[in-house]
């Protein structure tokens, strides 16, 4: 059963990508905010009602966590978007499996998580699937800033996946969202409105409905996800299922929006299936 869930939470998170790639020409930036304000404001009515544990909250890592979230999350959202916005959604799907690896590395790295033969097959074949995507040879359709975007942005979802697993050795998940999600949103919130004033905000205020799917489908997917991890006899599994999204995704573009099929994208697709195996094993 445990199956079940992870795959379709990863379906669903690709829906999500699916429908960012179509507002993110008209809202950009402001599509970051917006979901981490709904995010925040959710998280805070389920602290009000089942927790208000304020443990940890007055931490020195816990807000040196929040505070480079605040600096993290303009810039990421920003080249997240840029590169969701001049990419075809089937190489940005596959550009995903740098969360992981930059997970890996740098929980290796920092908080003295062990590399297994496993994880170390991942790195190398999600590293020569990202150097062969950014071939520019006979891949006219994808811009080489656009894989520079990509990147930077995947690298800091995983450098936020590190500090995330940081803050809460000393601090309750539900809180830290609360925190997290709201700080973030304030941020993302400052950037737009300062840089690019106010048309994206009333793009996104005229998007409320399709907004709140998107963070829907983010929550349902967040359940399944929890609900996988407590009946796998590994979470490693689970995590290697859900990122299947990112295939999932691939997959969507090429067949349902037609982009182009090439002998790149299916060696990619190939080197990104062993490396998502590779991580559940690691």
């Amino acid at each position: 059963m445990w199956i079940l869930f992870a795959l379709t939470s990863a379906t669903i998170l690709a829906s999500r990508k699916i429908q960012e790639k179509k507002l993110v020409g008209n809202i950009g930036p402001a599509l970051g905010w917006m979901l981490r304000l709904v995010s925040g404001i959710c998280a805070l009515i389920i602290w009000v009602i089942f927790s208000r544990d304020t443990v940890g909250m007055t931490d020195p890592v816990v807000i040196s966590v929040i505070l480079a979230v605040a600096l993290l999350y303009p810039l990421q959202t920003h080249l997240y978007y840029r590169a969701m916005y001049a990419m075809p959604i089937s190489v940005f799907g596959m550009m995903a499996g740098i969360v992981p690896l930059t997970s890996l590395i740098l929980s290796h790295i920092f908080l003295g998580s062990p590399v297994s033969s496993f994880g170390l097959i991942a790195i190398w074949f999600t590293i020569l699937a990202i150097a062969i995507l950014s071939y520019k040879r006979d891949h006219g359709d994808v811009h080489i800033s656009a894989i520079l975007y990509a990147i930077g942005a995947y690298v800091l979802f995983g450098i936020g996946s590190v500090l995330d697993r940081t803050a809460l050795y000393h601090i309750a998940p539900i809180p830290y969202t609360v925190l997290n999600q709201i700080v973030g949103a304030i941020s993302i919130f400052v950037y737009t409105h300062s840089l690019l004033g106010n048309t994206q905000v009333q793009a996104a205020r005229e998007n409320i409905p399709v907004i709140l799917m998107i963070w829907g489908t983010i929550a349902i997917s967040w359940l399944l996800s929890s609900q996988a991890l407590l009946l796998a006899p590994n979470p490693g599994y689970v995590w290697a299922l859900q990122n299947v999204h990112m295939l999932i995704t691939a997959l969507y573009g090429v067949f349902i929006l037609k982009e182009e099929i090439t002998k790149r994208k299916i060696f990619v697709f190939i080197c990104m299936l062993i490396a998502l195996v590779s991580f559940a094993f690691a």
